[in-house]
């Protein structure tokens, strides 16, 4: 049986020095920047496998690597914004 645990953060829309969250998503640990809420970020980076021996990323696995990643984030993650 896989835990789950759910968290609500109720954030007043302003830019923050710094505010970040741990999060497991897709089965991995990942850290999302919130500092500033009307323009979230995510920073995801490249694994090894995708690389070719020159150290560039293999277009086609990169492209289906970062749709992967994107709908781990749409399945398992809502962020609303209200003003």
């Amino acid at each position: 049986m896989q835990e789950e645990s759910t968290t609500f953060l109720n954030l007043k829309v302003k830019k923050y020095d710094k505010l970040k969250v741990n999060v497991s998503i897709g089965g991995k640990e990942r850290t999302i920047d919130l500092h500033n809420l009307e323009n979230l970020s995510i920073v995801e980076g490249i694994p090894n496998d995708i690389r070719m021996p020159d150290g560039l990323p293999n277009k086609a696995k990169l492209l289906a690597h970062f749709k992967n990643v994107t709908n781990e984030y749409l399945s398992e993650m809502v962020l609303r914004i209200g003003k």
